[in-house]
């Protein structure tokens, strides 16, 4: 048997290909086969099976994966020649290694390089060690982190063995064959100059110097274009003997590997000298333990390719990026005997970002030259020449941009990189980049332990956990607490979470001495350009967490495309972060909460200007507008709605169409950002606004059971009518505080509501709102077993919703007058205003209300004993309700086909359908509906004929 992992994963028996039933199961097996005879931990497994996109019981479905892996194992009947052993922490293959083909092929590579063998027998085995290879290993099928973690040193013994084959083949004289065959290598991989070297010389040898000048060319404008670099002394010497028609060099060009001229060593005695330039390692490191492995493999790289290892950590200021640099510096330091160079590149903030000559000529007087050239190009030249074949370490931190960097790279792949930068560097040619994000809760705590003292720590465990809230979980700010904690013995934590709780001085408390989360932020700030610091300002003014783009848009008075390219910049300069995603596609966006306070500061210096003040406007009406259309989507129409005049602003048309097809899902994601804009609205006194909104989200508040976030908001908006004597939104809001009352089954506290919103509608004359009143009046009516007077109130409002246009409240009102006939046992009148209540919806495309009208139909078909023909209704109710997001809607369903049920007999299905409605239903304080389904749970369990037209709160 054997195991193929160059390529994509298979197991071949005596039988044929084993199969293994799942993808990460392979891919186990093969990260096993990788380390054949060796304890494979199983957090490493975890971490290169997902990488950072694990499963919440990643560990669970790993062990699961191994007992499918060995069972398959087994049924092969491979037990003699291969076992997967459980050992403390992880996993053990036990194999022989030649029977895993990427061990087959280090052990013939090896063989070839005995000096002793024939060339020709040296060829054979070069090309059969690379016959192993049928694509990329493990078939490429990792999350790429973890592709490059695994499979980077052997794709390099690859690409160095094919370097190998065609020396040799050249050697033997090849040549045609050589330039067949090295031209898609060197295609495939423009940066190894040795096969473009190769190719060059296969091509001119057999009569193509033409092609072998195209491949030069083509290499070089490749370096010149992906890293800004020339080619090396090697190829453009090779270059210059074929321009030449120089026989004697193109024939030592087999042997050149790589030589570089030293003309730009300086002369005489020079020796150069041992840098160590690397500043102390931080004595309270903590955590980023999967951070630390991935950099120490990328820096152990360091002499087994062609390319120089380059490592970049990325974040926003006070994150730790240097902290974690320099610990794995000084943990890689003995890996690189001839010296460690740092530079401190001063790129947070851009404008005072280090200018990479100097940089340059500082890492020369390190190395012992006394007077560095002084052009950019002599000194690079110069730089690399030092350091060529020689192990460095070179650590850039706090980089700005690419170009920055690309001059600081040293000219040897015996040495290694690791940058630091606030700006995500997409553009530098690292093989591993690092986004560093908060510290952990755990290593948060170890940190605040390790500053302050641990036995404070231990005995204020909930203050621990509040100052780490407050900190955001940054390490700069959980050192500095700790720091002035540490100066304050005396201190409880408790203290210092007083001290930290108002937000509008927090970012005064982080700072200490040399420390300082407000300057880290100020430096990022100012390295954007205007549009950029004004969109950050304008969203600490609207004092909202997350981003979204059509909010943006609405701020800065752009287009969606506009807005989101600023966005992105606000991502890429560390200073926003990705949360989630739009139902439109677009990412949402959120701040860390001290980015946000320092937003919050920036926008104070503004308030009352024109552009504050139009920004606001903007972004507070485009809210009003968008809550307006996901009302409509959700009820079918703008209805049993009071309206203020505040004015809207005009949101993108495709964007709204495509939100408003999901207005529950989209309130969902919006429902935090839109109380702190309600809390905002207050802080202005924006009263108008404040109660139409909240009078206008109030319904999607009661369709998803955020009670609590809706009677805040409605708390807030009636203090802000009270308090600037805004009457009608009073009204407004009065009535819609009627309805939670009502939901939460306190009908007095509901009455005294609805009739104080009554009493100002009538004294302004709203016909709306008097008429809305009056069906909800009849509806608590209806609810207190008292269905004439319920009649008498919904015959009164009737013509008020008519005459308003109100067709919502007009079905409304329809089905009240049908529920109470249905309670006076006229089941014909309540057939026809429940029909009546149907059509209207219907006609009007109320989706909601259609389908509380149908729910209503069906519980009279259960009067009537039609029992299919309403657990039909109710099927349709429950598909509608569902499509919708309507939670209360899908659970009335669910009992009405719970009640159908148990009319015929099946008292299983029954139990099972009212179980699902009341676990559905339950909130921390009773509702209305939450009663109904227990009460018609007790009464089936009982095993007696239900109240089957129970009062309802639709």
């Amino acid at each position: 048997m054997e195991i193929q992992i160059l390529g994509p994963v298979e197991v071949v028996s005596d039988n044929g290909v084993v199969l293994i039933p799942r993808r990460q199961g392979k891919l186990a097996l093969g990260i096993m086969a990788l380390e054949a005879n060796k304890l494979v931990l199983a957090d490493r497994l975890t971490d290169l099976l997902w990488g950072d996109q694990a499963p919440a019981r990643a560990r669970a479905v790993l062990q699961s994966r191994i007992s499918e892996l060995r069972l398959a194992l087994s049924e092969a009947d491979m037990q003699k020649s291969v076992r997967l052993a459980t050992k403390p922490g992880g996993y053990l293959l036990e194999i022989d290694p030649m029977l895993v083909d990427a061990h087959r092929f280090r052990s013939a590579v090896e063989v070839a390089n005995v000096r002793s063998t024939p060339q020709d027998e040296t060829a054979a085995v070069l090309r059969h060690a690379l016959d192993l290879w049928r694509g990329p290993v493990l078939g490429g099928w990792l999350p790429d982190s973890s592709q490059e973690i695994v499979s980077q040193a052997l794709e390099s013994a690859r690409l160095s063995t094919i370097e190998r084959l065609y020396e040799v083949e050249l050697e033997l004289g090849h040549n045609a064959l050589a330039a067949e065959e090295l031209l898609d290598h060197a295609l495939t991989h423009p940066g190894r100059e040795r096969l473009t070297e190769l190719l060059m010389l296969a091509q001119h040898r057999s009569g193509r110097t033409a092609e072998a000048l195209q491949a030069f060319d083509r290499c070089r404008r490749w370096l010149s274009t992906e890293l800004g670099i020339d080619p090396g002394s090697a190829l453009q010497d090779l270059h210059l003997a074929i321009l030449r028609n120089d026989q004697s060099s193109t024939s030592a060009a087999i042997e050149l590997q790589g030589s570089s001229y030293t003309s730009a060593l300086p002369t005489g005695d020079f020796r150069p000298r041992r840098p160590e330039t690397l500043p102390p390692g931080p004595i309270d490191f903590i955590g980023r333990r999967s951070e630390v492995e991935q950099l120490r493999v990328v820096l152990g790289r360091s002499g087994s390719g062609h390319t120089t290892p380059l490592a970049a950590i990325c974040g926003p200021g006070g994150i730790g990026k240097t902290a974690l640099a320099l610990h794995v510096a000084h943990l890689a330091a003995p890996n690189f005997p001839d010296g460690q160079l740092y530079a401190d590149l001063h790129g947070a903030s851009g404008a005072e970002a280090a200018d990479p000559h100097q940089i340059l000529s500082r890492f020369l007087r390190a190395m012992g030259v006394d007077a560095p050239p002084t052009s950019l190009d002599e000194a690079l030249d110069l730089f690399r020449t030092l350091t060529s074949g020689r192990r460095l370490l070179v650590i850039l931190d706090n980089a700005y941009d690419a170009e920055q960097v690309l001059p600081l790279i040293p000219g040897s792949h015996s040495s290694a990189v690791l940058v630091t930068s606030r700006i995500r560097q997409h553009l530098l040619p690292a093989s591993t980049t690092i986004q560093l994000d908060v510290m952990d809760a755990e290593d948060a705590v170890e940190l605040l332990a390790r500053v302050a003292g641990p036995s404070r720590v231990r005995q204020e465990p909930l203050a621990t956990d509040e100052i780490i809230k407050l900190c955001g979980q940054l390490p700069l700010a959980l050192r500095v607490v700790g720091g002035r904690l540490a100066m304050r013995p005396h201190w409880t934590l408790e203290r210092m979470v007083g001290v930290l709780a108002h937000e509008h001085n927090r970012l005064d408390q982080f700072r200490d001495g040399g420390l300082d989360v407000r300057s880290s932020i100020t430096l990022s700030y100012q390295g954007l350009d205007q549009p950029l610091q004004q969109l950050l300002t304008a969203t600490g003014d609207l004092q909202v967490h997350e981003l979204s783009v059509w909010q943006t848009a609405a701020l800065m008075n752009q287009s969606l495309d506009e807005a989101e390219e600023l966005l992105d910049q606000l991502f890429e300069s560390q200073l926003v972060g990705v949360h989630g995603r739009e139902l439109t596609g677009h990412a949402r966006y959120r701040m860390h909460d001290l980015v946000r306070l320092f937003a919050q500061e920036q926008a104070a210096r503004i308030t009352g200007s024109t552009e504050a003040n139009s920004a606001r406007q903007r972004a507070f009406g485009g809210w009003l507008a968008i809550v307006e259309t996901m009302h409509r989507s959700a009820y079918g129409g703008d209805y049993q709605t009071i309206h203020g005049s505040a004015p809207r602003w005009t949101l993108d048309r495709l964007l709204t169409d495509r939100l408003s097809r999901h207005p529950l899902a989209w309130f969902e994601t919006e429902r935090q950002s839109l109380l702190a804009v309600v809390r905002r609205l207050a802080e202005l006194g924006a009263t108008e606004l404040l109660w139409d909104l909240a009078c206008t989200a109030s319904p999607l508040f009661q369709m998803r059971r955020h009670f609590d976030d809706w009677e805040t908001v409605l708390d807030t908006a009636l203090a802000s009518c009270r308090a600037n004597q805004d009457i009608r939104g009073e009204a407004a809001i009065l009535y819609r505080q009627g309805g939670l009352a009502t939901d939460r089954r306190d009908h007095a506290q509901a009455r005294a509501l609805y009739i104080q919103a009554k009493t100002i509608f009538d004294a302004i004359g709203d016909l709306q709102g008097q008429a809305t009143m009056a069906a909800h009046l009849a509806m608590l009516d209806r609810f207190e077993g008292d269905p004439q007077a319920a009649l008498a109130g919904y015959q009164t409002a009737l013509p008020g919703m008519r005459d308003s246009a109100d067709h919502a409240g007009e079905a409304f009102v329809l089905r009240g007058l049908g529920q109470a006939y249905q309670d006076l046992d006229d089941l014909e009148r309540a057939d026809h205003y429940l029909r009546q209540a149907l059509d209207t919806c219907e006609r009007h495309g109320i989706h909601r209300a259609a389908a509380q009208a149908r729910f209503w139909l069906g519980m009279l078909r259960i009067r009537q004993q039609r029992f299919q023909a309403a657990q039909e209704m109710f099927a349709v109710v429950l598909d509608a309700c569902t499509q919708l997001g309507d939670r209360p809607g899908e659970v009335q369903a669910l009992r009405g086909i719970g009640l159908c049920y148990h009319h015929m007999g099946e008292k299983t299905l029954a139990a099972s359908y009212l179980q699902d409605a009341h676990r559905r239903v339950v909130q921390p304080r009773p509702t209305l509906l939450e009663g109904f389904i227990r009460k018609t749970i007790e009464e089936i369990s009982k095993d007696d004929r239900p109240a089957e037209a129970a009062r309802d709160p639709r």
